[in-house]
């Protein structure tokens, strides 16, 4: 086995007669560090204290924070231990009932802070994509964003009219839509939601819109959604509706009943998997430039 790979054990459900089949995954080392309990995600990573729940407040300090101190808050560890406890999402592939495949994500969004209280922290797309680098994890496309919703809590997205004193990038902003969210959440920080960000995604997407980001979901209390996929924002644009989502970079792919672990990127570039995980056809092409 090269230096740098190291083993993930995956215990996954497949097929209706199996009960449960391990699929070793070789992964690189850093998607490694995000899976285990030593990595900087998880330090302190269900400390519930008042003290500690401050943090989402003193990390991003200014009143429209840097790129750098919310990568620097979140590449340091200080975020909620429960975003890497990764959650099952069912996929399938259009056409053929005969292949399917699990995806690992996380219950919510990235943001800054702990369990006891966090704050979802909007992001460019480079920045998005340093820190999925730096922690081992991928961005969604819009059919891993579709596939998410179908099995998540809905949690309703609150959108707001920026003003002169609350900008739509500005802090403010970011905690008045948090606050709300968190509201409806309630007790159930750790499940699976969705619904209440529009989300960064990658894809063929990213390559046929350089120098743009690419957002997509939402949806409001009725259903309906938010943002259809849009490239109408340049690489530096952000603001308080957005949210990073991680997904694993392993994954399960089931064949007749057969599941092995592939890498989503590898699943990405494959013809005849891709549309498990996108609906745009095969690309090795879908990356942020950092």
């Amino acid at each position: 086995m090269p230096r740098d790979i190291d083993p993930i054990l995956l215990a996954v459900g497949i097929g209706a007669t199996a009960a449960v089949v391990m699929t070793v995954i070789y992964i690189a080392t850093r998607p490694l560090e995000l899976a285990t309990e030593t990595h900087a995600l998880a330090s302190g990573s269900h400390d519930t204290s008042e003290n500690t729940a401050q943090k989402s407040h003193s990390s991003v300090s200014s009143s429209e924070p840097s790129q750098n101190e919310v990568y620097n808050a979140i590449a340091s560890g200080n975020v909620p231990g429960f975003l890497r406890d990764w959650k099952p999402v069912p996929v399938s592939l259009p056409g053929n009932s005969s292949i399917t495949g699990t995806l690992f994500v996380s219950p919510d969004y990235l943001g800054i802070g702990s369990d006891a209280g966090y704050l979802r922290t909007p992001m460019y797309p480079g920045t998005a994509q340093r820190l999925a680098d730096e922690l081992g994890f991928m961005l969604p496309t819009k059919r891993i964003v579709e596939a998410i919703e179908a099995v998540a809590t809905p949690i309703p997205f609150h959108s707001h009219t920026p003003t002169q004193t609350m900008g739509r990038n500005s802090r403010a902003m970011w905690e008045l839509q948090n606050s709300q969210i968190q509201s409806d959440i309630g007790g159930r920080a750790g499940e699976l939601v969705a619904g209440h960000k529009k989300d960064i995604v990658i894809g063929k997407v990213v390559a046929n819109n350089p120098g743009k980001v690419i957002i997509f979901g939402g949806k409001y209390a009725d259903g309906t959604r938010v943002q259809s996929q849009s490239a109408a924002h340049n690489m530096t644009y952000e603001d308080y509706s957005h949210g990073v989502r991680m997904i694993r970079p392993d994954m399960i792919v089931t064949e007749n009943g057969v599941g092995r672990g592939m890498l989503v990127r590898d699943v990405l570039a494959d013809p005849r998997l891709a549309g498990l995980v996108s609906g745009e056809g095969a690309t090795s092409a879908w990356r942020y430039p950092t």
